[in-house]
């Protein structure tokens, strides 16, 4: 098959490289008993030949295509092949047998170009050159014709391919637009699903915010109501309890003046009156706790930072802190006479590492000049 393919090629250039070809095609297909191709690849080297101007070679060739391969191909080229090869040999009556063979009627054009061109050959080897002539004009028409609807047929297909490939084109560019307008709605829905979702989630944490805000407003006023009416309650006992030891103070005054120069009966009264009217633990606890509230926990602190402090030393502050007159503190802690009281501040003091007396440690405390 190749080689039938590249000898047909070569016929028009070369035609010893087109037998050549074509006689390697003929020994392969009857090698592989291929009688299609084997009398297609006959009637192909019969034109070569004739091409070549072999014309007995051709002859014969196109007899034996006509005679052995009718059954398997059509026989019309091996007929033309005959016809115009006993036309050059000068054997008329032969090449009109063969002509007289040939369909003359409802031919294509291609069929009746071949049929005028036996026919213009073989005239002109007669030496009827005017029968030759009309057929040669009326064969060229015809091929014109071909040629010229050839011709038109290419450039149809030639517009048609052109229309199919704009419109190919114009389809392309319209699903590219399509594509691109979708992707630029699709990328617009995203942006504007973003937006929506961080303004949303910044709304929401806007409201948490807000809500936790009020929920530490509501914790702070619920934590500072509690310590207000703690305080307003430990105020009013701290309250009763100081106008209890008032109330002691004044009986104490009433016993000074009643027992006159006694003294020993009145430090017996002073000192039943003391025991019956000392402050209980109670008492102390809730003055701690008014200190610490009233002045930034400062009872606290001094505890953490001057550990030595004993809890008299503690209470004896507070009092201080709180106000309490000398005859008041005196009552509350148990003091005989005023002396002790000094002897505490002086420890006290001492203790704290103070260059300043209590009294000033006192009132720079009130005003907030001290620190911890």
């Amino acid at each position: 098959m190749l080689n039938g393919i590249i000898g047909g090629s070569y016929r028009s250039v070369n035609t010893d490289s087109a037998c050549k070809y074509l006689n390697n095609a003929i020994a392969l297909d009857t090698k592989a008993k291929d009688s299609l191709f084997l009398f297609l690849h006959t009637e192909m080297l019969a034109r070569t030949f004739y091409q070549d101007s072999n014309y007995l070679k051709s002859k014969n060739l196109a007899l034996y295509a006509i005679t052995e391969g009718s059954d398997h191909c059509p026989a019309d080229e091996a007929i033309h092949d005959a016809a115009r090869a006993y036309a050059q040999l000068g054997r008329f009556d032969s090449a009109n047998f063969f002509l007289s063979r040939l369909k003359q009627h409802n031919l294509s054009p291609e069929e009746k170009v071949k049929l005028l061109t036996t026919k213009t050959i073989l005239f002109e080897k007669e030496g009827n050159f005017k029968e030759a002539l009309a057929t040669y004009k009326e064969a060229a028409d015809i091929a014109d014709s071909i040629i010229s609807s050839s011709h038109q047929q290419q450039l149809f297909l030639k517009e048609k391919c052109y229309d199919t490939q704009v419109l190919k084109t114009e389809n392309i560019e319209i699903k590219h637009k399509k594509l691109t307008t979708i992707i630029g709605y699709s990328i617009l829905v995203i942006l504007l699903c973003t937006t929506f979702i961080v303004i949303y989630k910044k709304k929401q944490n806007q409201i948490k915010n807000i809500l936790l805000v009020q929920e530490d407003f509501q914790s702070a006023h619920k934590l500072a109501m509690e310590d207000m009416l703690k305080q307003q309650s430990i105020s009013e006992e701290l309250h009763c309890a100081l106008l209890s030891q008032i109330s002691t103070v004044k009986q104490l005054i009433e016993k000074s003046y009643y027992f006159g120069n006694q003294t020993g009966k009145f430090n017996d009264a002073f000192q039943k009156m003391m025991r019956i009217n000392t402050p209980n633990h109670n008492f102390w606890e809730g003055l701690k706790i008014h200190t610490n509230i009233t002045f930034d926990n400062i009872i606290t602190k001094l505890k953490i930072k001057y550990p030595a402090l004993t809890e008299q030393d503690i209470y004896f502050i507070c009092m201080r802190l709180c106000n309490f007159s000398a005859a008041e503190i005196i009552v509350c802690m148990g003091y005989t006479n005023s002396h002790s009281a000094t002897n505490r501040q002086l420890r006290i003091a001492k203790k704290l590492n103070m260059e300043i007396s209590l009294n000033e440690f006192i009132l720079k405390v009130k005003n907030k000049e001290i620190s911890f």
